[in-house]
């Protein structure tokens, strides 16, 4: 789907997301959050899940150790398991 689209759409959809900043919304959330971070992430640092996780109502931050990519595409074992037990504690 998304090599479909035209290549400009792709990077102007990119240029708006990168210049958008809604920390100041965070405090709105009152769902209780799980924010998950590789490590190594280079995209999405721990430091911004972090800040995500404190800023909202209920948040909570799992770092998963020793990968680089999206948490769930290294290692379902551990965030299938973290999320299972965040909708459990949440009553869900």
């Amino acid at each position: 789907m998304v090599a479909a689209n035209p290549r400009a759409a792709y990077v102007a959809c990119c240029e708006v997301i990168a210049a958008m900043d809604l920390v100041d919304d965070l405090p709105l959330i009152t769902a209780p959050t799980l924010a998950i971070a590789s490590v190594d992430d280079p995209a999405t640092p721990p430091w911004q899940l972090e800040r995500i996780a404190t800023s909202v109502a209920d948040g909570k931050l799992l770092v998963v150790p020793e990968v680089a990519t999206p948490p769930a595409a290294e290692r379902p074992d551990v965030v299938t398991t973290a999320v299972i037990a965040h909708l459990q504690e949440d009553g869900a």
